[in-house]
Parts: C-alpha cells; sequence; structure tokens
C-alpha cells in the first residue's frame, strides 16, 4: 500500500461517518468546508466505481483508518507529503473523536505516525503534534472562510516549528485540500475545476521554472505519477505531448492498484512578457486529440501552473494552479474535489517547489518556454459563471491605474463567452502586461477571468526553520 493509498483511506472513513452521523459531518465541515452540504458523499461510490473491474469486494481497495495509520507508521513523508499527513490527522479527529486522546486506540496510532523522522522525529514531540492538531480551541467556527482557514493553518506550522515539532516548515503551505470549486462553462457533466493560489520565497524564480516542466514530475511525486513521458509525435509547434500514468497504490503492480488512470496531456509553455527578461512562466495542459479514449477512466484532464515574480528581485514568487477534471462516473462536482483532495492532484505545484527548495543543486529540465504569439496553442477553457478562477498569471509591476483595469476588464468578457485560444490569450496577455509596464506601478494579478490587486499574504514563518 503506498502512503496516497493510505491517506484516501483515512478520508474515505472520514466520508463514511459524515454520511451517518451530522454532528461529525458538522465538525469534519470546519476543515473541509464542502462537507456542509449534508448531500456529499463519495467514497462509497468511488470505491464501487473502481472494483467494477476487479473480483476483489470493494471495501478492500483501501485501507481502514486503523490499518492505514499503522501503515504511515512506517512510511517517511517527503515535501507536500508532510502536511498533507498532518491535515489528514487533523480531520480525522473531526470525525473520530477518540483520536484526539492519545492514550486512546486511535490516538496512539496517530502518535505513531507523527513520530516519524520528517515530521516529530520522537515520542515526545509526537505527543506535543497530536496536541497541536486536536486542539479544538483554535479550530476554525462553523462556516469559516478560507481567511480563518489559513489563519489556523498557519499557526499550527508556525506553532510546530517554532517549538521544534517539525524539523522545518518547507513545504509546508499552502494548506492542504485549499482549492476553490470553480464552475467549467460547456462541458459535459460534472467536472471539478480547483484554483489554488499562494506565495513563497523558498525557492528563486529560474529554479522554480525548471521544476514545473512535468517531466520532473514523476522524479519528485513518484508515489503519485507513474509516467509522464514525453511522446514523439507530431504536434503543433509549440506543443509538447506526455504521457501520464497516475495511481494511488503501487506503480509497479498494474494489477494491485487500486486506482490507475492513463491518458496524454499536450502541454504549453509561455515567459511573459519574454523569453530574454521573464518575469512569469505560464504552463497550460489538456487532453490531446482523440483523447479520452473508450474505457478511460479520466474525461477532462486540462489545467494551469503559473510561477511569477512578485518583487523586484527572484523571490519571492506567486503561484496559481488551475486543474479541472472528470473522471467516467458522474460524481458530483463537490465529490470531485473531496476525491481530488484524496488523491493530491491539487498538491503538484506545491510539491514541485518543495522539491526544487529541497535539493541544494541546480536540476531539473529547463522550462521550454516560447514568447507570446509564437505558440499555436489549443483552445484554453477557462472556468467562469460564478466560480472565478482561471489561467490567473501575476506580475511584479505596480499599482493597475484605471486604463488599465478597463482593459482587462474587457479582456475578462472575451474570456467568459466561450473557449479562448492561446493566441488571443498570449497577445492579450501580453498587451496588458506592456500597457502596465509603462505606467510602473505595484504588482497585480491578471487571470484570464478578471483582474484585482494583489497583496502579500505570505502566511507566518519561522526564518530559522528556513
Amino acid at each position: 500500500m503506498s502512503e496516497t493509498g493510505a491517506l484516501l483511506g483515512i478520508y474515505g472513513a472520514v466520508d463514511q461517518v459524515a454520511q451517518t452521523d451530522p454532528d461529525l459531518r458538522a465538525a469534519v465541515s470546519r476543515l473541509l468546508p464542502l462537507y456542509a452540504d449534508p448531500e456529499l458523499h463519495w467514497y462509497d461510490d468511488f470505491q464501487a466505481w473502481l472494483s467494477g473491474s476487479k473480483a476483489e469486494a470493494a471495501e478492500t481497495l483501501f485501507p481502514s483508518v486503523t490499518d492505514a495509520l499503522k501503515e504511515l507508521a512506517g512510511i517517511e513523508p517527503r515535501c507536500r507529503m508532510r502536511p498533507r499527513r498532518l491535515f489528514a490527522i487533523a480531520v480525522a479527529m473531526r470525525a473520530f473523536p477518540e483520536m484526539q486522546k492519545p492514550q486512546s486506540p486511535l490516538g496512539t496510532l496517530a502518535v505513531s505516525a507523527l513520530r516519524v523522522s520528517s515530521l516529530a522525529g520522537g515520542a515526545e514531540h509526537a505527543l506535543a503534534l497530536h496536541e497541536l492538531l486536536a486542539d479544538e480551541h483554535v479550530l476554525p467556527d462553523l462556516d469559516a472562510s478560507a481567511q480563518e482557514l489559513k489563519t489556523w493553518w498557519s499557526g499550527l506550522v508556525t506553532a510546530a516549528a517554532s517549538d521544534s515539532l517539525i524539523p522545518n516548515t518547507t513545504g509546508m503551505f499552502p494548506r492542504p485540500c485549499s482549492g476553490r470549486l470553480v464552475n467549467v462553462p460547456d462541458v459535459a457533466g460534472p467536472v471539478a475545476a480547483l484554483e489554488t493560489e499562494f506565495e513563497t520565497d523558498e525557492v528563486d524564480f529560474d529554479r522554480a521554472t525548471r521544476f514545473i516542466q512535468p517531466a520532473n514530475w514523476k522524479k519528485c511525486m513518484p508515489w503519485f505519477w507513474c509516467e509522464m513521458k514525453q511522446l514523439k509525435v507530431a504536434t503543433p509547434p509549440g506543443v509538447y505531448r506526455y504521457r501520464e500514468v497516475v495511481s494511488s497504490i503501487d506503480c509497479d503492480d498494474k494489477l494491485s492498484a487500486a486506482f490507475r488512470a492513463e491518458t496524454e496531456l499536450d502541454f504549453s509553455f509561455l515567459w511573459l512578457p519574454g523569453k530574454d527578461d521573464p518575469e512569469v512562466a505560464l504552463t497550460n495542459y489538456q487532453m490531446a486529440p482523440g483523447r479520452p479514449l473508450p474505457g478511460d477512466l479520466i474525461r477532462v484532464d486540462e489545467g494551469s501552473l503559473v510561477v511569477a515574480k512578485v518583487g523586484a528581485g527572484p523571490t519571492p514568487l506567486r503561484i496559481t494552479t488551475t486543474k479541472r477534471i472528470q473522471f467516467s462516473y458522474p460524481f458530483s462536482s463537490q465529490a470531485l474535489a473531496t476525491i481530488m483532495c484524496a488523491l493530491g492532484y491539487t498538491e503538484v505545484a506545491g510539491n514541485l517547489l518543495c522539491c526544487a527548495a529541497s535539493n541544494p543543486k541546480q536540476i531539473g529540465t529547463p522550462f521550454p518556454g516560447e514568447a507570446p504569439g509564437t505558440v499555436r496553442h489549443a483552445p484554453v477553457r477557462a472556468p467562469v459563471a460564478g466560480g472565478g478562477g482561471g489561467v490567473g498569471v501575476g506580475v511584479a509591476v505596480g499599482e493597475c491605474i484605471e486604463e488599465c483595469v478597463a482593459a482587462a476588464a474587457d479582456w475578462s468578457s472575451r474570456v467568459a463567452q466561450g473557449p479562448y485560444t492561446g493566441d488571443e490569450l498570449a497577445k492579450d496577455m501580453a498587451e496588458a502586461w506592456v500597457r502596465v509596464l509603462h505606467k510602473g506601478a505595484t504588482a497585480i494579478e491578471l487571470g484570464a477571468t478578471g483582474t484585482r490587486t494583489a497583496t502579500r499574504t505570505r502566511p507566518p514563518r519561522d526564518r530559522k526553520q528556513g
């Protein structure tokens, strides 16, 4: 069983409890707000869907919460798996209140899962870290805002680092499962569209752009990506095709993998405002022509990853990601978003940057970006209609005056009307960049669905911990 499979088992057990006890559902919703919807459920359908082509019973696909915690105690989490484990245990403590007591059977197992060297590293620190996760007094109230959840997580990580309960804070931000659910127009059936955004000063611009090249994804997340291989096939100029294989259990054993999905994706890469002096690196991807094939588990897989400078130097950086996915089973969009949380689909950017920050050498494949207007992209679909999100681009420039805002608003209204080609997107971004650059003001964020002033929101961190 892999670490991802163990986390899936924990989230699945939480989902089953939430279906039977409204009070526990409400407690879980303090950390996973989607559970405020009494209709949200996914785990039973998820297992039934996956077991449809398997001989074993659905309930055997993933471990129970007891077995999952036992397995985690024997696995060292790396990079984003560290905060993912902490957050999953915190969520489980709300669904299984006895886990909040360190001497209870579940509490003892939770402490063991925290005692690994890459987290607490010892029994005393593990007990203290367990106490932090169990603390009800600092937990957000029901209907907490995203900012309140962010504040809780920042406080928890800062306290853990200050008391040396974790060795460092590298890769601990943002909070896991923090993506915003947005809408996707013109797609049949529910699609989960999540947008995440955070700032970091743990890695510089050049190193960050190297690691967002998909050839490096398997190197940094071997527990999730079984394959991310560039295919030598004819594609339009500036478009790179990759074969993607993801698994929740074991990449080497196709028969035992409860969740194993394959597809082909077309990537395009842009430097903004240009390759010689870039401020922004943008990766956009979607399914290759001819996909999905009959029998494919993934029906929609598209999104973007943007790295942008926020100041005059190489750091800090603003990272914006979008991820839109649809499976062959008609899960609701809320259920899809929860599954994406459990599988770790939205952790790519955070994990790649942690991977870059943790590696002292300048490794990673260079970002193959093109200048705006030189790449023939496939159409880009932007989430709109009440959700916000889309292809967000942070540009470190200055205060956007009225002329710039009006131009960007016109650009946004065009996007909202339907599919938007990559050439059109690049042209408008470049024009917006030049306009703002000439006005010379503070940093703004230009997104494919709108413009809003960007503010520094980096969470408090222990500088000594790196």
